[in-house]
């Protein structure tokens, strides 16, 4: 029975190593809980002298009643009982924990699914160490449980692991050690003396039967697991230090240069209007494309708007979306109808550049050839490390590009947009002008993407706004002051702008920050810290996410910035009927036809007629 109660303790004095891991101590008592569950069951197999294979199973019934009690009671038969309703909730639990881990670095929030995942695999550790130090007496194999268990904490965070909870694990494994040394030398019986003296044989052991004197052995035991502790703490403090590999990572958590072992995310606001306020330009990055033609390159793509500005939720990397593996997910909302322009570009990143986490793209980026650990999140495209730095690298792109025709967005109009409801998410204090704001400048729109088009226009429109980086604030005053009186801002304000009011009339969108195109050197093109950009995408079905700029270009505006040309107002048709059919949408509403007698002017060129001045209308010239 000491061999159990010696390899619980062990077992949980490893668990310790775990503490940087998460942001409270809820696991580290859930934890305890299992690990006694186990103790229990190890006692119980003792006492009923179970053979060593029935041991474990014992333990792993016992920890299913406890994780029962602790996190599905209220489907379990008098709280503790597993019911199928228990296993479902268990099962439901797991799974959201294994999602959490994937979302979110260490150190992770204490969710139930990551207490529940982290108790289960403590209890399955207790289990092994008890299975190989108590049932079949291999003490020593037991420290590879063990190890494996310090393994998680070291494989995941940049820290080395505490001394303190190295200490404590230690001292448990070695009592577990001196636990089972003792046990193997009271077996032994009479101890056998060369030599016999009257004090010997007048002593304790004279008598048949008596235990064998061990204090000796076990001081020396100890002795000997001090000395090797306290050379395992300070001799690693004088060798050189080395990078070691990681194993796995899982989520967006892995070895990483900075602190928390997370993705470094700066505020991209602040860093895009730094680098436009730089007095002098600096290139961040160069590339080529196989059409020769510039394009913007994308770096975070912002969702959440909280009032005051657009923000960006966690990414998401599977081990499975590594660049690596091969072709990206596909792009959210693409269909096979729209027209493909595939391209491949090569960018080089600056050596200069501040430190970045993510590569900057154009979009949607299908494959990548990129040399380390880079992962991309499903929803946005972004593709992100958080092992590796952006500066310096050579990286090769392979995009399909969507280039919808005016048709064929009409023609989508009236499908509702299968994306997050995050993208159409705006707080209830926003004011009503703006709401007003976005109803009158797309009244008269036939289509959502001629909505889209309006909105655009309205920031386009010469006269309306002025560009000029000297404008302050995020709140929503501030985008109120942006839209209904001054009207004066950069890139961060029109793209916000568009992008809530998008929202208002039902368009999801988002904020993208990356750079322009630049200007082309040679047979490159060249991006610097003047080219920092701030755009919106806006979400169309059957198409997907498409660009837009209602930032001014040219002299009086950002100088690269360009309006896409799938983006600007052309000439336009109805979705056909045939297409409607297609589309399930309903047939439009029969239009009477007019004669128009020859050489009679239609109303609206008499109507422009009347606004022009009685000097024009002499002429053609007004015309």
């Amino acid at each position: 029975m000491r061999l159990t109660i010696a390899s619980g303790v062990a077992a949980f004095t490893a668990a310790l190593l775990l503490t940087p891991l998460f942001q409270g101590g809820g696991w580290f008592w859930t934890s305890l809980g299992a690990v006694l569950a186990v103790v229990a069951a190890g006692l119980l197999s003792s006492r009923l002298a179970l053979p060593a294979w029935a041991a474990p199973l014992l333990g792993v019934a016992a920890t299913w009643i406890y994780l029962t009690a602790a996190f599905a009671s209220e489907k379990a038969w008098a709280l503790v009982v597993p019911t199928k309703g228990s296993v479902v909730e268990l099962a439901r639990l797991l799974g959201v924990g294994w999602a959490d881990i994937q979302r979110f670095a260490a150190p992770v929030p204490e969710t139930e699914g990551i207490t529940l995942l982290t108790a289960g695999g403590v209890a399955l550790i207790a289990i092994a160490v008890d299975l190989l130090a108590a049932r079949v007496r291999r003490a020593a194999l037991s420290g590879l449980p063990l190890l494996a268990l310090a393994t998680v904490p070291a494989t995941i965070l940049t820290d080395p692991i505490s001394w303190w909870a190295f200490i404590v694990a230690a001292l448990g494994f070695v009592s577990l050690l001196i636990a089972d040394g003792r046990e193997r030398v009271g077996h032994w019986g009479r101890a056998v003396l060369v030599r016999r003296s009257r004090q010997t044989a007048s002593g304790p052991l004279a008598g048949n039967g008596a235990p064998a004197d061990t204090s000796g052995l076990r001081l020396s035991g100890k002795r000997i697991g001090f000395a090797a502790i306290l050379l395992a703490v300070l001799l690693p403090a004088a060798l050189p230090a080395m990078e070691p590999v990681s194993f796995f990572t899982f989520g967006v958590g892995g070895r990483g240069s900075g602190p928390g072992n997370s993705i470094s995310i700066p505020n991209p606001i602040a860093n895009l209007k730094g680098q436009l306020d730089l007095p002098e330009r600096r290139v961040v990055l160069s590339y080529t494309s196989s059409d020769k033609k510039p394009r913007y390159l994308r770096i975070y793509a912002l969702d959440t708007f909280d009032g005051q500005q657009f923000g960006m939720t966690q990414p998401k990397g599977a081990p499975e979306n590594r660049t690596e593996n091969g072709p990206l997910p596909e792009p959210p909302g693409l269909g096979p109808e729209v027209k493909i322009n595939n391209v491949v570009t090569n960018v080089q990143i600056s050596d200069e550049i501040a430190r970045l986490q993510f590569l900057p793209l154009p979009y949607p980026a299908r494959e990548i050839r990129v040399d380390g650990d880079w992962r991309a999140d499903v929803d946005t495209l972004m593709v992100f490390s958080t092992r590796e730095e952006a500066a310096g690298i050579d990286y090769d792109v392979m995009t399909s590009e969507p280039e919808p025709t005016a048709d064929l967005l009409d023609s989508f109009d009236g499908i509702r947009p299968e994306v997050d409801e995050r993208f159409l998410a705006l707080p209830d204090d926003l004011p009503p002008e703006i709401r007003q704001l976005a109803e009158d400048e797309t009244a008269g729109a036939r289509t959502t993407y001629d909505a889209a088009l309006k909105l655009q226009q309205f920031f386009t429109k010469p006269g309306n706004f002025q560009y000029d980086l000297r404008t302050q604030g995020h709140n929503s005053s501030a985008l109120r002051n942006f839209l209904i009186s001054d009207r004066v801002g950069y890139c961060e304000q029109f793209a916000a702008s568009m992008a809530v009011l998008a929202r208002l009339v039902g368009i999801p969108s988002r904020v993208a920050i990356g750079y322009t195109g630049g200007v082309q050197v040679g047979d490159r093109w060249e991006v610097g810290t003047n080219d920092s950009h701030s755009w919106p995408e806006l979400y169309f079905e059957g198409v997907g996410w498409l660009p837009f700029e209602p930032t001014p270009s040219g002299a009086a505006g950002q100088g690269s910035a360009r309006v896409p040309r799938t983006r600007r107002r052309g000439r336009r048709r109805r979705p056909g009927r045939a297409t409607r059919r297609r589309r399930g949408l309903p047939a439009p509403p029969p239009t009477s036809r007019r004669t128009r007698r020859p050489g009679a002017t239609p109303a609206s060129w008499t109507a422009r007629a009347r606004r022009r001045p009685a000097r024009c209308r002499r002429t053609t010239r007004c015309r």
